[in-house]
């Protein structure tokens, strides 16, 4: 084999390489304790609100929610309590008896810099005199959207089922805002 020939195979192996290690550093986000590897059980817990739409009515509840992981590239949400529901447009008559997360806990990937909620699922039962008496909301795969995913103050997400979508937004319970992140 001649020089060029050499030349150009080095080249091609050495850009394949980094294309590799690129590839593998980005698939490698793990959780983070104020830029350290999570090595033990972790609690992130979370409080803000969420508003589902479908129907032409609204219903919008404070949520707290609770994110364990004890490391690696994956948790689970062990909590999503939705609490003081309030009811608009179609459903400004309704009231809402009862709103529950099911199938808990929720698996977590910690993506590059967001991470996945897989087959989330909230359920809504409203009195008996409204047009509709129950909502079901179940999503297969959620993205969260980090705003500091280093250090994690507040998270946001949007999912849509047949005829229901749900945006919510949750910051970080103190003391632990800015603590834990992903990297």
């Amino acid at each position: 084999m001649d020089l060029n020939r050499r030349s150009v195979l080095l080249a091609v192996l050495t850009a394949l390489l980094v294309l590799c290690v690129g590839v593998s550093a980005a698939s490698a986000a793990v959780w983070k304790d104020k830029g350290t590897n999570v090595s033990s059980k972790i609690e992130i817990t979370f409080t803000g609100s969420s508003l589902i739409e479908g129907l032409g009515g609204t219903i919008g509840c404070a949520v707290h929610a609770t994110i364990v992981t004890s490391g690696g590239s994956t948790g689970t949400v062990t909590k999503y309590e939705l609490t003081n529901c309030v009811t608009g447009g179609a459903f400004k008559s309704c009231k809402v008896n009862a709103a529950n997360a099911k199938a808990l806990p929720w698996t977590v990937d910690v993506n590059t810099l967001d991470l996945t909620w897989t087959t989330s699922s909230v359920h809504y039962l409203l009195n008996a005199s409204c047009s509709t008496s129950e909502i079901e909301l179940i999503v297969a795969s959620t993205t969260v959207t980090l705003f500091a995913p280093s250090a994690i103050t507040e998270i946001e997400f949007s999912k849509t089922s047949a005829v229901f979508s749900e945006v919510a937004s949750l910051t970080v319970d103190s003391p632990n805002s800015g603590t834990y992140g992903i990297g």
